[in-house]
């Protein structure tokens, strides 16, 4: 007897342990919501791209004659003024062509004294009726063509001697030689196009670059925007720029349709050299002393997996709670009316709605400007235009909040992001907690409800 209730109170002690784990281990590995906070900060939208550096003014010089180089006067990195003499060609070849021309020309006036002579001798027989009036017409014309003969020649005598004038090649503006393409010696056929001797960069302290922009983030970009960039060759270096101008003609490559934005660039040191690659970043849009929440807030979405290993009860309105409304943007103009019509708002609440009083009052600006654009005579800005669209678009969406221990969700007013964190226009105050996502101490089901908390299902 005594055996039996030693073997019972093992099996007790035994069954009380494994129950007394499996709770234990259950305890250890509750999910918990993952929350944070909705504050006040900075946001900074950028749009980035690469380009290349390049300056500003650059001017190829070539040679309208061919010939062979006799002599080089300047090279590269030195500078040039206006008028310079960079290099000539040998003019021995344009010189018998002058002479030979000019011989040419010195017969056809010859012809054309000997012509007028006729005709002024047929002039005074046909007026004795001592010869034909057709031999008069005929010494005419070709008093005509030899006359025409004359002009020809001496066309031909000014194109010989330009010719020979551009067999100096004088720098065409102020500036430094970049480039030198050609040597001592060396012949140059110039019979199709004028071939590049040198090329001459007006002034190496303006550069600019001419980055390529995806079509996708273009429409952002309008003129004046700061720009930060850097170059490969200082790394550790941040330089800074204007957007000049946006070309409207796309380039495409493997289906990808990108526009060159041109920046402007101070270069002072001269640390920026031309084709060097730069590393671009255009600040599209920067608010400060906002309210925000991490974009995930907006991502999450509830799914029966996660609402049940909390222990609640899954219902499929929650998801269809997220779909019903106005448009994005009509609803979040309706509660921004709303809310500036508020009289009670909280110490948060104020804050914004001071700030939505100022971006009314750009919106109104950003509107007479778009107007002031469309009925005006010169061109129309289409960047600055939809810039102006892009800065008065707003969105709606959700967050989920916990309320006596419950998520629930809460629609919000969004505007601009720069992807990991969202300004919140209203619907949130300073301070309250949204949920981002699950966790566990449990790896695999953490990895699991984090891809829940995208909306997946395992």
């Amino acid at each position: 007897m005594k055996k039996f209730w030693k073997i019972t109170l093992i099996i007790i002690v035994l069954v009380s342990g494994f129950v007394g784990y499996k709770y234990w281990k259950k305890q250890k590995n509750k999910p918990e919501w993952k929350l944070e906070e909705a504050r006040y900060s900075t946001i900074r939208e950028v749009v980035t791209a690469s380009g290349t550096i390049n300056p500003v003014t650059k001017v190829e010089v070539g040679t309208e004659v061919s010939g062979k180089i006799e002599k080089i006067y300047k090279d590269y990195n030195q500078s040039v003024r206006k008028g310079d003499l960079l290099a000539k060609i040998d003019t021995e070849t344009l010189e018998l062509n002058l002479q030979e021309i000019e011989s040419s020309l010195l017969a056809a006036r010859s012809s054309a004294r000997d012509a007028q002579i006729d005709v002024d001798l047929l002039t005074e027989l046909v007026g004795k009726n001592m010869a034909a009036e057709y031999e008069l017409q005929k010494a005419q014309i070709k008093l005509e063509q030899a006359q025409q003969a004359v002009t020809r020649a001496q066309l031909s005598f000014q194109k010989a001697q330009k010719n020979l004038q551009n067999a100096h090649i004088y720098s065409p503006i102020d500036g430094v030689i970049i480039s030198r393409a050609v040597d001592e010696g060396q012949t140059v056929a110039a019979s199709l196009n004028a071939p590049t001797l040198f090329v001459i960069a007006n002034d190496l302290t303006k550069m600019q670059i001419e980055a390529s922009v995806d079509e996708a983030d273009v429409g952002r970009i309008s003129l004046g925007m700061p720009v930060i960039f850097n170059a490969d060759a200082f790394m550790d270096e941040r330089f800074s720029g204007t957007v000049k101008q946006v070309r409207l003609f796309p380039k495409s490559e493997s289906n990808v349709v990108t526009y060159s934005v041109i920046i402007d660039v101070d270069n002072p040191d001269m640390l920026l050299l031309p084709g060097m690659t730069a590393n671009v970043t255009i600040i599209v849009n920067q608010k400060s002393d906002i309210l925000t929440v991490p974009s995930r807030a907006l991502q999450f979405k509830p799914s029966k997996e996660v609402w049940e290993s909390f222990g609640l009860t899954w219902n499929d309105s929650l998801l269809v709670r997220q779909r019903g409304g106005m448009p994005g943007q009509m609803r979040g103009q309706q509660n921004r009316g709303n809310i500036a019509q508020d009289s009670t708002k909280s110490k948060g609440q104020q804050k914004q709605g001071m700030q939505r009083d100022r971006s009314k009052g750009r919106d109104m600006n950003n509107t007479a400007q778009r107007k002031d654009h469309v009925e005006s005579k010169g061109a129309v800005d289409v960047f600055k235009l939809r810039n102006a669209y892009n800065a008065t678009k707003i969105q709606n969406g959700f967050v989920w909040v916990i309320e006596n221990k419950v998520p629930k969700s809460i629609p919000v007013v969004t505007s601009m992001s720069d992807g990991n964190t969202v300004e919140i226009v209203s619907g949130l105050e300073e301070g309250q907690s949204v949920i981002v996502g699950v966790t566990t101490k449990d790896t695999k089901k953490n990895n699991q409800n984090n891809m829940m908390r995208m909306g997946m299902r395992m």
